[in-house]
């Protein structure tokens, strides 16, 4: 998948305190900073720079492997839509250029018009996950990898596809993920209807 040259790569922004009162460096959700350093340092970003598609004329103005990542910091704060991003883009000072809730929504559409595309993102992620495990020694071959197996209710306010009632009363799916312990990785997650069985082995089995 030919690329287009990318604008920095990056989803942090250096900051440095000197010691005096300078109220203009305080941020919100400044929280997400090392989160978003950490993520430039494993390579993950650069990495989603050249797997993420762009379908647009010319150089993109905001870095689509940053915006990927800005997408996912969004998400571990709380946010469920696109236009979830305004929360992120208040914390600017430490994570740089954050791109529109419009640019993110393009950048989905390019991903749905490329084949291959989230292939890519995993290959990056499986990169940077087999590096990470060699460095702490978790796969090395005589040590053990326990994989942590749960499903979790997630209610919705509206009849989306698969939403069904569970057996707590409640609306919406029952997704099962597996979990690896060492490192406390979402391995992977099975989308299901709400009313699926919290211990069906068939799908215990296929996750």
């Amino acid at each position: 998948m030919e690329r287009t040259r990318q604008v920095q790569c990056s989803a942090s922004e250096p900051v440095r305190y000197d010691g005096d009162d300078e109220t203009d460096k305080i941020v919100a959700l400044a929280g997400l900073g090392p989160l978003a350093e950490y993520t430039d340092r494993l390579g993950v970003t650069g990495g989603f720079a050249g797997a993420v598609p762009y379908l647009g004329p010319g150089i993109p103005v905001v870095d689509r492997g940053g915006l990927l990542v800005h997408g996912l910091l969004m998400l571990n704060a709380g946010g469920d839509c696109c236009t979830d991003l305004a929360m992120v883009q208040a914390a600017e000072g430490v994570l740089g250029d954050v791109g529109s809730d419009t640019t993110f929504r393009r950048m989905i559409a390019d991903f749905a018009k490329t084949p291959g595309s989230t292939g890519a993102i995993d290959d990056v992620m499986a990169e940077v996950r087999t590096r990470v495990w060699a460095e702490h020694g978790w796969s090395d071959p005589d040590s053990r990898v326990t994989l942590d197996i749960d499903a979790t209710l997630t209610r919705v306010h509206s009849e989306k596809e698969d939403a069904k009632g569970n057996y707590k009363r409640g609306y919406g799916f029952h997704p099962l993920a597996c979990f690896a312990d060492c490192s406390g990785e979402a391995l992977a997650v099975e989308h299901r209807p709400g009313n699926a069985g919290a211990n069906t082995i068939a799908d215990l089995v296929g996750i």
